[in-house]
């Protein structure tokens, strides 16, 4: 996710699940992923439902530990 890591954070990145889920898919194909597994906990559950419901052909698979 923005800002953290190796990802820079963008004051005009949108910070709800949605555009999160869009920068992480922005980000991904940069290291080399295509197709990939998603886990999130809390906030980050409902960004990997997101992700999954955004670009389903993007996903092996997802998990959603209590999401928000």
């Amino acid at each position: 996710l923005p800002g953290h890591g190796s990802t820079r954070l963008d004051n005009s990145q949108p910070m709800d699940p949605q555009g999160l889920a869009k920068a992480v898919f922005e980000t991904m194909p940069s290291h080399g992923f295509k197709r990939f597994h998603v886990v999130g906990n809390s906030p980050g559950g409902w960004i990997a439902l997101e992700m999954a419901a955004m670009n389903p052909d993007s996903i092996s698979s997802v998990t959603g530990l209590a999401p928000a």
